[in-house]
This record gives structure tokens, C-alpha cells and sequence, in this order.
């Protein structure tokens, strides 16, 4: 019986623990309650106001069609745009007709310039074949120095059907009219390399066609110079060594590459041929 108030005085402690876990428990689950309740509203709030500045941006869409349409169907477009179409087309044509305009007189200029140079070829050769005391056919050909522009002779290969002047320089003016001799290299007939270019687009223009042991022509005032083809390359503008002195009569045809490339080409295409024994 002396144990009966521990006993008692246990199962009261037991009580007063169980009743301060439940509370503790319902506490917990009133702050969670309104927490997912505050989340809830929050997420309600933040949808609604979604939905609304949607809603408002579809009118407003809705509006901005409608008054652009209203605005399409008031203004006669294409009166508003006809005469800037036509002025556009006007000056279209303008720049059609001036650059076949262009073209065609710079290749008739081309043309006559030929037709009048060779016949002053033709005059030299008469007269030279009179003169038989001329001292070398280097020599009697090109009387040096050389001025910009001055004959040297008559480029021919027969494979691809060339036949063209051949003048001193390689800038724009020369290059325009007739095929340019490269200042600095070998005369055609003179021991050495002797360096002519042409645009891609004219007397170039089918140098690609020319294989190993095809023939090219140089008719001098004096002689004609048979060459060889031997090889052919594509290189970058800036090597220069396609130009170097060699030791014997080398011919090198340089031109821009690839042949039909829009703009400015960005390589070289170099032929290379070889002297046979002359043949004044």
C-alpha cells in the first residue's frame, strides 16, 4: 500500500506528457494549415492577375487589328506606292540600259583597238621584212625602253581560238584593250621569263582549257615564237615566285582565278610554256 502514491504520482506525469505532445501536434497543424491556406491565396491572386493582363492583352490586340484593318480598308494602298514603284522601275531600267550601255562600248572599244593595232602590226612586220639589217629580232622588235601601253606583238593559241595584242603594262587601261606584258619580267623571245596577263573575262577566259603540250604562238615584228604548255597552277596573289627569272625562254600567262567567281577572285591561275627553237 506504500507504493500507491508513486504509482499515482507516475501516471500523472505520463498524463501531463501526452497532453503538452498534443497540443504541441495541434499547434503544428494550425500553422500548417494556414500557411498552405496563405500559399493557396497567394497562388489564386497570382493566377487571377494572370488571367486578367491576359485578357486585357487580347483586347487590346484585338483592338489594334481592328483599327489596322479599319486603317487598310481606308487607305488606297496602291495609289499610295504606285508612283514610287514606277519610279523605282524607271530607275532600274536606267541602270540596265547604262550597264549594257557600258558593256557594250567597252568591248567595241576593245574590238576597234585590236583591229587598229594589229593592223599597225602588220605595217611593222611589212617594214622590218624591208630592213634586214635590224641587229637581233629582240632587239629590232621592242626598242627599249619600253613605254606604257606600246605594242610588243601578237599573242595566238590556236586550241582555244586567241588572237590578241600584246602591250606593255598590266594595269586597268591595258588590261582593258589587249593582253599585258608584266613590267619587270623577260621580253617574249629573250632568254628568261616572260610574264602576260589578262582578265578571266575576256582574253583569259578559257585559258583553263589548255593542256600539257598544247601550242601558243608570239609573233614578234621580226619572227614568231613557238612555246609549249607544260604545266598549269592555282596560287594565292601574293606569291610572286610565278614571276622569278629562269634560264630558259619561259612563257607565263597569269590570270585571276576561279574564272567565273563573282567580285574580286581571290586566287591565280598560272599557265606555264616553254620556248621551242624559234623560228623568225
Amino acid at each position: 500500500m506504500a507504493s500507491a502514491p508513486a504509482a499515482e504520482e507516475k501516471l500523472k506525469g505520463r498524463r501531463s506528457h501526452t497532453s503538452v505532445s498534443e497540443y504541441a501536434r495541434h499547434v503544428c497543424e494550425q500553422v500548417a494549415f494556414a500557411a498552405a491556406s496563405s500559399l493557396f491565396a497567394a497562388a489564386v491572386i497570382v493566377l487571377a492577375n494572370a488571367a486578367l493582363l491576359r485578357s486585357h492583352s487580347v483586347l487590346r490586340l484585338r483592338a489594334w487589328r481592328r483599327q489596322a484593318a479599319q486603317m487598310r480598308a481606308s487607305v488606297n494602298w496602291k495609289a499610295v506606292f504606285r508612283p514610287a514603284l514606277r519610279l523605282t522601275e524607271a530607275g532600274l531600267w536606267i541602270l540596265a540600259v547604262g550597264t549594257l550601255g557600258y558593256c557594250s562600248y567597252a568591248y567595241a572599244s576593245a574590238a576597234l583597238h585590236q583591229q587598229h593595232q594589229k593592223a599597225a602590226f602588220a605595217e611593222a612586220q611589212a617594214q622590218a621584212r624591208q630592213t634586214p639589217e635590224a641587229a637581233s629580232p629582240v632587239t629590232a622588235s621592242f626598242p627599249l625602253p619600253l613605254a606604257r601601253g606600246e605594242m610588243l606583238g601578237i599573242l595566238d593559241i590556236p586550241r582555244i581560238g586567241l588572237s590578241s595584242v600584246v602591250e606593255q603594262g598590266a594595269d586597268a587601261h591595258v588590261l582593258r584593250n589587249s593582253v599585258g606584258h608584266i613590267p619587270g619580267t623577260a621580253l617574249p623571245g629573250e632568254s628568261g621569263n616572260a610574264a602576260l596577263a589578262a582578265h578571266r573575262d575576256t582574253y583569259f577566259r578559257h585559258l583553263s582549257e589548255l593542256h600539257p603540250g598544247d601550242q601558243i604562238l608570239f609573233h614578234s615584228i621580226v619572227g614568231t615564237y613557238r612555246y609549249t604548255v607544260r604545266s598549269t597552277r592555282i596560287v594565292p596573289p601574293t606569291d610572286t615566285a610565278v614571276l622569278a627569272s629562269t634560264r630558259k625562254p619561259t612563257l607565263t600567262l597569269v590570270t585571276c582565278f576561279p574564272f567565273y567567281y563573282v567580285g574580286s577572285a581571290p586566287k591565280r591561275f598560272v599557265l606555264v610554256a616553254t620556248e621551242n627553237n624559234p623560228n623568225p
